[in-house]
């Protein structure tokens, strides 16, 4: 909050120009997403992930891969993390 401008009037009340900035957090459940998105090919996430609501855009990033399931995401929703960003 920044508060521009404030005057005191004869009866000692105080009348201010005030202006606030938020951020707001898209309206989203990130367990569905883990859940449609768990074991699936990346191809299919980058498709999925396009239709979804309020995503604007996405990275995936790989931290451990194995050779033979390289081109998936983990099985196991627990290793796989999401995070929302906003601006």
């Amino acid at each position: 909050m920044h508060i521009s401008e404030s005057k005191s009037d004869k009866t000692g009340d105080i009348k201010a120009s005030a202006s606030i900035t938020t951020y707001l957090t898209p309206n989203m459940d990130k367990n569905i997403i883990v859940n449609q998105i768990a074991g699936k090919k990346y191809s299919l996430v980058s498709s999925y992930l396009k239709t979804v609501e309020n995503v604007a855009g996405f990275k995936i990033t790989k931290n451990k891969v194995l050779p033979f399931i390289g081109n998936n995401l983990p099985a196991n929703r627990q290793n796989i993390t999401l995070n929302v960003l906003t601006y």
